[in-house]
């Protein structure tokens, strides 16, 4: 616009600068007078253009007048830059109405929550602070499922439960067990079993768990697949349930230290704190909800190292991080105890479940905690289920990853630069020392070749030729002569091969083909009878004369691009698909190279894929080769050696042959096989702990069935300490003898000529033979192995060597640990492997073959210090006084379930539970048991705390013998250690009658006695004679003869569970949990559901579950009043039947996930279906809270409510905004910019 000049416009407020009008600075009552001014100096400079208000008469009619109008005087030259006004007639005739709108070129954004408390500040960046917003109370939303009524059940009778505020599957056992339970005894189970079992339920996964308690670990061979480094990811985690806090307070769950102090390796340990209710590891601790509340509760914990930070999980949160970059170098792990001499008081006292070591980070963020048992897969190093049998001292490692694979020096490493199959190999950069040793803590005689055909094969990337380099070498360190395979200068291949340490006879340094360089080779040598053959790329190019002669020798070691001396040269490039099988050649002549990976197979002793990230340096042997690390004293991992009295040898034969397979062991009566190993303990798969069950079997074929024998075991043959298990055949009888012990153990049905299945088992019942199928009878349970301090050795076909050779062959051979495997008669099929195989050899391979593959696939030989697996709870020792007449399952008498236990006499035959599981008695406590007294003359204890002699009665209580056909009972406990006895009176029970007993302690010292749920006295016990660490609870002690049962015996500590009156609830099923494993939903109703109908977002959800292990929650939303139900797929609600909710239905987290982005459209109210699941009849999930929420802002009034302070007067800058109002909250702020 130009012409006449406009009236001056004036700002009060800035005298001197003067802002542009109108200003978003400007307080409101300045620019009202501003704005009125501007106006009519705005109308008077229209009229004098000559636009006049005639130019305005149609009421939308508009003049816009903007910045760069450059005539003097104009309204422009006060104008911000980028600003426009638009004046718009507001009215039609009469007195003319304008509106002035301002349109800055700024935006508005909006900040994110802030907390700021009053008086305080908080930063912003702007031009200024358009309005600011406090939140104010939410409203929430609660499905709280804590009043039955409110909800709709699939199955409210049998389905589920409403049971301390959160909805459970149905419980169709008695009481439920609770954290005060330390005790549960059903005793169902086979007739005249003398394993007596807590049954907690405690188990979570399979069908047994580690328990670790006092002075009870594992230990897990040093191997370098624990040797990470720098910077390789890992994951080190498992399930564990702590119960009572040992004398220092602080329990290890595991250790892999070298010592426990100045190893400063952060992941090494993960130990728990009792009182703080922390785990902790390397100096990050993670607090669960309480200190109680963390115990005797099942938590999934791992340590993670990611991307060089270690983070500690626990229960799938985040508990702490820390960078991570210490060298991991070849460990052992600890199982419940720290490393170092004994437990020294940190025994972890709980049980550990599934621990699982990984190559890779598994998790790397917060994750819902598993709810399966974890499964082995190509990144997994170890995995010990601990599902191994009750009370086996074996726990088996099913990582299947074979040997011990180390990558030596820093210049050998994992990496994706290139790959003949797989997305990687190993490199080495040929620096002294650089390479590849297998079994480098103990060599295994998997590698002492011997005579035996065998195909070594592997890819090659060589990059530099160099002076030449070693390939591959298997043999001793020490003489260094092997069979050996290396390139010259020029990269011609060259095979050496020794008969004796005397040189190099077979082959020296035969060329037999030519490496390209910067390219993949393959390279193999096998060797076929009397010839040893070398190939490169395929074709044929050498074959030397090997005759009969043994190749490797001593104590083999495998190594790859090094010597196993460390001597050099060493290879330089990159090694791929390295193999080596045992007992077949795979060419004898020229043949196409490999197109793909290698799978395993019963003569592959070493498989290596090379598998990993770049730079990792723990990598997997593929072959599922057993017991590749070792924890005893043997010098190597041992082999059969098949032995013989005279030529010839024995071998593979096919003479004689079943179930599909070629050949057998042959043995001519003269012959035998033989297993040699150093002095085992506890945890050997060769060693038989007393108590544990365990089962010893074969397919033999017999010429003839008198004085011959299938198996011996034992220390030295003929010297006094010697104690052996044999497996006779006498007259056609199978006979278990005990040797320097009980003579005869058991018979089993008689077998004739030809092909039997003989199986040797100690079972609850005691010692079981069973011929083909058929048990003879049980016999001598009171007897257990017992074995000599020396080597043991293990004979097929011969009784020590001496006699009782076999003329025929055996088949396959198996032991089973922890398990009887038979305890009903069955059909006998061939031995394969399964999850509770120890050891397994099929005979099953070519013929004259004189070694077979050991097929268990267990990859650790751990050792055990008192530690077992258990079925449920803690482990209850056998405690015998040398006669048959310990405490046994019987079926013919009882209360609940199959069976009841049997106190048949032997005053010290008992069963034991251990100290840690009881605590101090001056505590409160409970005990309560279904007890039928026999109509015999004896003195029987149900139960006796104490050390059975006069300095430590703690409590225990008897019955006395009978007369005029009922007992008397009574309770009594120890003041002094002098022997005062005291207690309520006693009581008379019926003798062959059940009545229920219980008795308790209330933390005053109260003591009472109820029978049949009436209280028969009482007394106070604020005094107890009790000496810590010695007193321990006894379970059926009795008198020679008697015939008392017990039943559903249940102790409990930390409570007198309620019984102060003068009566009681008698139960009237058994205690425990058996929920029902549904599924079974529950619903919202009209009562419960969300009415959302005044909002348009939900800002939150939180769910509050419990998924105990093998427990599963899904679920469906509704948004019209449940008429159709809907499934969140991740982008979208869409249509899902409530049928098939177990299919198609949302976990916690993709409900919460769905319910955030809500919106009015898809309906207004919110009803929830949520169906229970669970695998494991001792866990229930648990449904406690859903909660929906919608955050509130309201807007703050300036000056009053708070204020902003600035530096320039325009312009992006900081702002300092300042809480005036009382109280603290967050905020939002609207900021031009």
């Amino acid at each position: 616009m130009g012409g006449a000049a406009m009236p001056a416009i004036h700002d009060d407020r800035t005298p001197t600068l003067g802002l542009p009008l109108p200003h978003q600075d400007n307080e409101l009552s300045d620019d009202v007078q501003r704005i009125r001014e501007a106006v009519t100096g705005l109308d008077a400079h229209a009229q004098a253009v000559g636009l006049g208000v005639g130019a305005l008469q149609d009421a939308s009619a508009k003049v816009r007048v903007s910045a760069g109008d450059t005539a003097p005087g104009t309204l422009d030259a006060k104008l911000a830059a980028g600003t426009n006004i638009t004046l718009t007639r507001v009215n039609a005739g009469g007195n003319e109405q304008y509106r002035i709108d301002s349109q800055p070129g700024s935006t508005i954004n909006q900040s994110a929550p802030t907390y700021v408390g009053s008086g305080q500040t908080a930063t912003l960046t702007g031009q200024s602070v358009a309005a600011a917003y406090e939140q104010i109370a939410g409203q929430a939303f609660n499905l709280t499922y804590n009043t039955e009524a409110d909800y709709i059940q699939e199955n409210a009778a049998t389905g589920t439960d409403l049971s301390g505020g959160a909805f459970v599957l149905h419980n169709a056992a008695g009481a439920v067990i609770d954290s005060n339970t330390k005790l549960l005894i059903h005793a169902d189970g086979v007739n005249g079993d003398t394993a007596i079992v807590d049954e907690r339920g405690i188990t979570p996964f399979g069908t047994h768990c580690m328990y670790l308690t006092d002075d009870a670990y594992f230990n897990i061979p040093k191997s370098y697949k624990l040797a990470f480094g720098t910077t390789q990811d890992f994951t080190i985690e498992t399930w564990v349930r702590p119960e009572t806090a040992p004398p220092m307070g602080e329990g290890y769950v595991f250790d892999l230290r070298d010592t426990n102090t100045g190893d400063t390796r952060g992941a090494a340990y993960m130990s728990y704190n009792y009182s703080t209710g922390k785990f902790s590891t390397g100096g990050i601790a993670g607090m669960i909800a309480s200190a109680t509340s963390a115990v005797q509760t099942w938590h999934h914990v791992a340590v993670v190292r990611y991307n060089g930070t270690r983070t500690l999980y626990v229960d799938g949160v985040s508990v702490g991080s820390a960078v991570d970059t210490t060298n991991y170098t070849n460990s052992q792990i600890w199982f419940g105890k720290p490393t170092g001499p004994g437990p020294n008081g940190y025994s972890l006292n709980g049980w550990l479940s599934n621990f699982r070591v990984s190559k890779v980070a598994r998790y790397t963020a917060a994750f819902t905690r598993p709810t399966v048992e974890f499964t082995r897969d190509s990144d997994t190093v170890y995995l010990f289920k601990g599902c191994d049998g009750h009370g086996s001292q074996l726990i088996r490692d099913d990582s299947r990853s074979g040997h011990d694979v180390r990558l030596i020096n820093s210049g050998c490493t994992i990496s994706t630069a290139r790959a003949k199959f797989g997305t990687s190999s190993a490199v080495m950069d040929g620096s002294p020392g650089t390479g590849i040793s297998i079994d480098d803590n103990k060599p295994h005689n998997d590698f002492q070749l011997g005579s035996d055909d065998f195909t070594i094969d592997t890819w090659v990337y060589p990059t530099s030729f160099g002076t030449g380099a070693i390939l591959f070498a298997i043999g001793p360190v020490s003489a260094n002569l092997s069979l050996r395979c290396t390139h010259d200068s020029s990269g011609q291949v060259r095979l050496s091969a020794a008969s004796s340490n005397s040189g190099y006879d077979i082959a020296n340094g035969t060329v037999f083909g030519t490496l390209t360089l910067n390219a993949w080779n393959h390279v193999a040598i096998t060797r076929s009878g009397t010839s040893l053959r070398g190939f490169v790329g395929g074709v044929l190019g050498t074959t030397a004369s090997a005759g009969t002669n043994t190749i490797t020798r001593g104590s083999p070691y495998v190594t790859i691009g090094r010597y196993a001396d460390n001597t050099t040269p060493n290879f330089a490039g990159n090694v791929d698909e390295f193999r080596v099988k045992r007992g077949v050649a795979e060419w004898t002549s020229t043949f196409t190279p490999p197109t793909s990976a290698h799978t395993t197979d019963d003569r592959t002793i070493l498989l290596l894929h090379f598998d990993g990230a770049n730079g990792d340096k723990v990598t997997l042997d593929s072959s599922e080769s057993s017991y590749g690390n070792n924890v005893f004293g043997d010098t190597t991992t041992p082999t059969w050696q098949l032995m013989w009295n005279s030529t010839p040898q024995t071998s593979l034969s096919s003479t004689f042959t079943r179930g599909g397979h070629g050949t057998s062991l042959r043995l001519d009566g003269t012959q035998w096989a033989v297993l040699t190993y150093a002095q085992p303990s506890t945890g050997h798969p060769m060693y038989f702990a007393s108590g544990e069950q365990f089962c010893i079997e074969g397919w033999v074929y017999l010429s003839a069935v008198t004085s011959v024998t299938l198996f011996t075991y034992g220390g030295a043959v003929n010297t006094a300490s010697a104690a052996y298990l044999r497996l006779d055949f006498v007259s056609g009888v199978p006979t278990l003898v005990y040797g320097n012990g009980s003579g005869n153990l058991a018979t089993g049905p008689s077998v004739s000529t030809g092909w039997n299945h003989i199986a040797a088992v100690r079972e609850g019942r005691g010692w079981v033979v069973y011929s083909n199928g058929v048990a003879g009878t049980p016999a001598n349970p009171a007897t257990y192995f017992t074995h000599a301090s020396e080597a043991h050795t293990l004979w097929l076909g011969t009784n020590f060597a001496l006699n009782g050779f076999i003329s025929g062959a055996i088949d396959s051979f198996r032991i089973t640990h922890g398990k009887p495997r038979y305890q009903t008669n069955f059909t006998p099929g061939n031995l394969t492997q399964d999850d509770d195989t120890a050891l397994l050899w099929v005979f099953d391979g070519s013929v004259g073959q004189r070694w077979v593959k050991e097929l268990s696939k267990n990859t650790a030989l751990i050792q055990a210090t008192n530690a077992r697996t258990v079925k449920d709870g803690v482990w209850l020792t056998s405690v015998n006084d040398g006669s048959a007449n310990m405490p046994v399952v019987k079926t013919d008498q009882l209360k609940f379930g199959t069976g009841g236990m049997h106190m048949q006499g032997g005053i010290t035959a008992c069963v034991k539970m251990p100290i840690s599981a009881l605590g101090t008695p001056l505590q409160a406590w409970a005990i309560d048991f279904w007890v039928r007294p026999g109509s015999t003359n004896t003195y029987d204890f149900p139960f006796y705390w104490g050390t059975g002699n006069n300095a430590d009665n703690v409590m225990f209580f008897q019955i006395n013998p009978i007369t005029g056909g009922v007992r008397s009972c009574g309770l009594s406990w120890q003041t002094n250690s002098t022997g005062s006895i005291t207690g309520p009176s006693p009581a008379n029970l019926t003798a062959g009658a059940w009545s229920h007993v219980a008795v308790n302690r209330s933390a005053d010292g109260t003591t009472r006695f109820f029978v049949n749920g009436t209280l028969i006295g009482s007394g106070t016990s604020s005094t107890i004679n009790y000496v810590a660490g010695t007193s321990v609870m006894r379970i059926g002690v009795a008198g020679a003869g008697a015939d008392t049962r017990i039943d559903e015996m249940r102790i409990s500590m930390g409570t007198d569970r309620g019984w102060t009156g003068s009566t009681i609830t008698v139960p009237t099923m058994a205690y425990g949990q058996q929920y029902v494993t549904g599924p079974y939903y529950v619903t919202t109703s009209n009562t419960s559901h969300i009415d959302l109908s005044a909002f348009s977002s939900i800002d939150n959800v939180t769910v509050a579950e419990t998924i105990n292990p093998g427990t599963t929650i899904k679920y469906l939303t509704s948004f019209d009043g449940r008429t159709t139900w809907k499934s969140w797929n991740g982008s979208a609600w869409v249509s899902a039947a409530l049928g098939n909710i177990e299919t198609v239905g949302n976990t916690s987290t993709d409900l919460k996930t769905g319910l955030l982005a809500w919106s009015p459209a898809l309906g207004t109210t919110i009803d929830v279906a949520a169906s229970l699941k669970t695998s494991n009849p001792a866990f229930t999930p648990a449904l406690d809270n859903i909660t929906v929420t919608m955050d509130e802002y309201q807007m703050l009034q300036p000056v009053a409510d708070y204020t902003v302070r600035r530096k320039k007067a325009n312009g992006v800058q900081t702002l300092v905004f300042t809480r005036v109002k009382a109280g603290n909250a967050n905020h939002v702020f609207d900021v031009v910019s």
